[in-house]
């Protein structure tokens, strides 16, 4: 009886709400946004390791790859020669890497960088702000930044073929 008297309550509750809901507008046509994917990268500001402020907004006009990762991540670490490659393949036809170290101290990430010999930008997000803007949620996670500041792809993998062909532009 009790369930019974539950479906009956639902259904001549919810029918009379359900019915006062305003129509969409289906001439309108569907968003291509994807929910948590950037379409223009939001201009941040960082400290580098000298403790310089740094501002993405300094790099319009090059392809940028912003690479968050911290010095404890395996997967960072292996990939590591591949960045180095990376960098040196397209850094003096307008391309750069920054790499932005996720809640890590500036001793710890000076020496790690020190002992890797690393080329690029290096970032200080220490209390995590900037990768919670970007949706970061694990490392590595990188985003291709075209010359004019928008998105080609973030989160992406497997980015020589696009840094080339964007550099190409």
């Amino acid at each position: 009886m009790k369930p019974f008297l539950l479906c009956t309550f639902l259904v001549c509750f919810l029918f009379p709400v359900a019915s006062c809901m305003q129509e969409q507008d289906t001439a309108a046509p569907p968003s291509t946004e994807v929910p948590g994917v950037l379409a223009m990268i939001p201009d941040f500001s960082l400290q580098d390791l000298s403790g310089a402020t740094r501002f993405l907004k300094d790099y319009r006009g090059k392809t940028v790859l912003i690479n968050f990762t911290t010095t404890w991540c395996p997967y960072c670490t292996r990939e590591i020669p591949s960045l180095k490659n990376m960098y040196s393949s397209f850094n003096a036809r307008g391309f750069e890497l920054i790499a932005i170290y996720v809640n890590e101290s500036r001793e710890k990430v000076t020496s790690f960088t020190s002992k890797n010999d690393l080329p690029w930008t290096v970032l200080l997000d220490s209390d995590g702000t900037v990768a919670k803007m970007f949706g970061v949620t694990g490392v590595p996670t990188k985003f291709l930044v075209k010359k004019d500041g928008s998105i080609a792809c973030g989160p992406c993998v497997n980015v020589d073929t696009r840094i080339d062909e964007l550099l190409k532009e």
